[in-house]
């Protein structure tokens, strides 16, 4: 399934492999790959790039709000 929701505070992409798709998330700032869960991890404050992406790439965006919190905390 591809899509982008927002779990503990993070962004997280899973899509299939797409080698376009790496190459826009790669030049998103502060966002990380996860071998394991096979999901990209993206800091929230990058909404709007993230929204532009999964638009681009027909990916669910199931997201309906970030809460202020998530904005303002640590990215790890």
């Amino acid at each position: 399934m591809n899509s982008v929701t927002l779990e503990k505070g993070h962004l997280v992409i899973r899509t299939s492999y797409d080698p376009e798709l790496v190459a826009q998330i790669k030049l998103l700032p502060q966002r990380r790959w996860d071998p394991d869960e096979k999901a990209w991890y993206v800091n929230p404050k990058y909404n709007r790039e993230v929204q532009q992406i999964a638009q681009t790439f027909n990916i669910d965006y199931e997201v309906t709000e970030i809460p202020e919190y998530v904005l303002v905390g640590n990215f790890v």
